[in-house]
């Protein structure tokens, strides 16, 4: 079982949103990120959909949206290949 956050930092200057959802398996470990984007809760795969509708959301500042997202990408090169 996995948990899912939301993850929510200023937008860009440009006016672009900064989410993601971060999901973590039970011991608190990163398993994945997906940026939101326009898509909103769409972003995440359809199996996650209804844990991103009911997931808590938390502020974050901009280097913390974008430490998570290289750690998203990381893993999804290493795991994903």
């Amino acid at each position: 079982m996995s948990v899912l956050i939301q993850f929510c930092a200023r937008n860009t200057p440009m006016g672009n949103p900064r989410r993601l959802w971060a999901e973590f398996d039970d011991n608190g470990v990163l398993l994945n990120t997906y940026e939101e984007g326009y898509k909103g809760y769409n972003a995440v795969p359809p199996d996650l959909r209804q844990k991103a509708l009911r997931c808590h959301s938390i502020q974050i500042g901009a280097t913390a949206y974008h430490s998570l997202i290289k750690q998203g990408n990381h893993i999804n090169r290493m795991f994903k290949q």
